[in-house]
C-alpha cells in the first residue's frame, strides 16, 4: 500500500526501482518517495492513494514527480518502463488513468518527468505533447542535465522549477548543445585522464542493466580488451568537465579500459555519445565531459565491440 501521508506534501514523488548507479545516490536526498518497478506499478500507487478518504477529500493541489534516468534519447525510464506514449501499452495505460479521473480525484495539476533533459528531444518533446493531451493536465519535462544538487528531502527544490517547460514553450532543438547547469554552478572537474580514474577488479564489476563493451561472450570483463585507447582521449574534450553527483542519466553503453593487473576503468556513455561520465580516484564524485565530435565516437565505440 502507498503511505497516504506523502500526498500531504505538494509533490508527490515516484521513483525508478530499482534505482541504478547515479540514481540510488540522488534518492538518498529525497525522503518522500514511492518507488515503482514499472509504470503499471506507478497506477496502483495512485489507486491506493484514491482509496483513502483523506487523500480524496485534500484541496490542495498538487504534482506527480516521476523521477528516474533518462535515456539515449532524453525519454524518462521509469524501472523497466520507458514513459513512452508512442507506445501501444504506455498510452493505453495513461488513457486509462484519464478515463478514469486519477488525476483530477487526487488534485493532480501537473506531471513533472525528472531527468535529464527530458525536454531536449524530438521524442522527449513528442511524449509531453502526447501526455499533455492524454491527461488534460500540465506536463513539463527538463532542459537542464539534472543531478543531486537539485533534489531536496520533499523533491526538487522549488528555486529550479524554471528549468523546466510544457507543451506551450518547448525549445527549438536547432543547433542546441547539452548546458551545464548555472545554479549551482557545478565544479570544474579535473583534467580528464584514463590513469586518473578508479580501477574495479575486473572480476568484481558490479550488474548494470546497459551493454558493456570489453566483455568476453560469457559475459567476463577481460582487462585491457579496448587496446587503443587513443581515439577516446582524443574524443573527450579533456578540458571541458563538471563534478555532477549522480546525474540522472541513464548510459548507453559502458567501456571498460584495462588497468593492468586484471584492474579496469569504467567509462559511462551518455545520450547519443554527447558525454561520458567517469569517477577519478581523487573523488568521491562523478565527474561529466563533453564529447568533441559524438559521431566519431559511436563509430570508434562500434568498431572496438565484439
Amino acid at each position: 500500500m502507498a503511505d497516504c501521508k506523502k500526498l500531504r506534501d505538494p509533490h508527490l514523488n515516484v521513483s525508478a526501482s530499482p534505482a541504478e548507479g547515479e540514481l540510488a545516490r540522488a534518492l538518498e536526498l529525497v525522503g518522500n518517495e514511492e518507488p515503482v518497478e514499472q509504470l503499471s506499478g506507478l497506477r496502483r500507487i495512485l489507486d491506493d492513494l484514491r482509496a483513502c478518504r483523506r487523500c480524496a477529500a485534500t484541496g490542495n493541489t498538487r504534482t506527480l514527480d516521476l523521477i528516474g534516468h533518462a535515456n539515449q534519447t532524453r525519454l524518462l525510464q521509469l524501472g523497466t518502463s520507458v514513459v513512452d506514449p508512442s507506445e501501444a501499452e504506455v498510452r493505453q495505460l495513461f488513457e486509462q488513468m484519464a478515463a478514469d479521473g486519477v488525476m483530477q480525484s487526487l488534485h493532480i495539476g501537473e506531471l513533472r518527468l525528472l531527468g535529464c533533459e527530458t525536454a531536449m528531444s524530438s521524442e522527449g518533446q513528442a511524449a509531453i505533447r502526447d501526455l499533455t493531451e492524454i491527461l488534460g493536465i500540465r506536463v513539463v519535462g527538463t532542459t537542464r542535465l539534472v543531478y543531486a544538487a537539485h533534489f531536496g528531502d520533499k523533491g526538487l527544490k522549488d528555486r529550479y522549477e524554471r528549468m523546466l517547460c510544457d507543451a506551450s514553450n518547448l525549445p527549438d532543438l536547432d543547433d542546441e548543445r547539452i548546458l551545464w547547469p548555472q545554479d549551482p554552478l557545478p565544479a570544474l572537474a579535473p583534467r580528464f585522464e584514463l590513469d586518473a580514474l578508479e580501477t574495479v577488479p575486473a572480476d568484481q564489476l558490479p550488474a548494470v542493466g546497459w551493454p558493456r563493451v570489453g566483455e568476453n561472450a560469457d559475459t567476463r570483463p577481460r582487462a585491457g580488451s579496448i587496446a587503443d585507447t587513443r581515439p577516446l582521449v582524443d574524443l573527450v574534450d579533456a578540458s571541458d568537465g563538471r563534478v555532477m553527483p549522480s546525474m540522472l542519466a541513464r548510459p548507453r553503453c559502458e567501456l571498460l579500459v584495462g588497468s593492468g593487473a586484471d584492474q579496469v576503468h569504467r567509462v559511462e556513455v551518455l545520450f547519443d555519445y554527447e558525454l561520458v561520465r567517469v569517477h577519478p580516484a581523487d573523488m568521491t564524485s562523478s565527474a561529466v565531459y563533453r564529447v568533441k565530435n559524438p559521431e566519431e565516437l559511436e563509430a570508434w565505440v562500434e568498431s572496438v565491440t565484439d
